[in-house]
């Protein structure tokens, strides 16, 4: 009787565990995206660091499986959209969302 439960107690656990490595997590990246999505950033930071323009403002690039996030505070409508421009150019980008807030002071 110990035996037939101690065999279906590892029956259970071996089932678990197989579960457990089958999960795929839709949210998860790939090696590749993470390489893909920091090779975006680092054009991203770089085109706007030369931009004569921009290249002193502080603004934060976030870029996941394509989809880049610009945050910060810019002084005109003029450079939010020219750094919305040049982030939508950078090669594999599928979309950029707009978190750049106005300086109003």
């Amino acid at each position: 009787m110990i035996s037939l439960l101690r065999s279906f107690l590892l029956v259970t656990l071996l089932a678990a565990l197989a579960a457990c490595q089958t999960y795929d997590d839709p949210n998860r990246r790939t090696p590749g995206e993470v390489t893909d999505d920091t090779a975006i950033l680092t054009t991203i930071k770089a085109k706007l660091i030369a931009d004569p323009d921009i290249q002193g403002l502080s603004i934060d690039v976030d870029v996941y499986q394509g989809v880049v996030t610009l945050a910060g505070r810019i002084p005109s409508e003029v450079l939010r959209a020219r750094a919305l421009r040049i982030a939508s150019t950078v090669k594999g980008v599928t979309r950029v969302h707009d978190s750049l807030a106005l300086i109003t002071e």
